[in-house]
């Protein structure tokens, strides 16, 4: 007698079995079980139930540093400063600025460049931007 799958019934064969994660990936788990549900089931319930699980807990899992097996996209919350700026966590824990500040101001030395991006990245991206422009200058 074969195992079967736990949410729609249909037996679990070596073709359609999958490794079901016992805590959701979206939220650390990493421990999986086989002959549990089928992967039609885990990839339905991975798109809806875990998703749903992984955006309303995404706060929590951020601030407290949750790595997970794989990448997940997730919804993050936008947080306000009282600065007026916005930031996001994202699923790797890290924060970034949303909004980009730049100005420039002359002064007796010369001109004075400001500029607030939302991660290394960009802060590179925007430096090559200005080293080009002030070589036209």
């Amino acid at each position: 007698m074969g195992t079967f799958c736990f949410l729609c019934g249909d037996e679990i064969t070596p073709e359609n079995d999958s490794k079901e994660h016992i805590i959701p990936n979206a939220i650390g788990g990493r421990k999986k079980v086989s002959g549990f549900i089928c992967r039609e089931c885990n990839n339905r319930t991975g798109q809806t139930w875990d998703k749903s699980l992984a955006d309303d807990l995404t706060f929590f899992t951020t601030t407290l540093g949750v790595k997970r097996e794989r990448k997940t996209k997730l919804s993050v919350p936008v947080i306000g400063k009282t600065d007026g700026r916005r930031y996001i966590l994202d699923s790797d824990c890290n924060v970034h600025l949303v909004d980009t500040e730049y100005s420039e101001k002359i002064t007796p030395s010369g001109k004075n460049i400001h500029f607030s991006v939302g991660n290394e990245k960009l802060a590179r991206t925007k430096i090559k931007e200005l080293k080009k422009k002030i070589s036209y200058s």
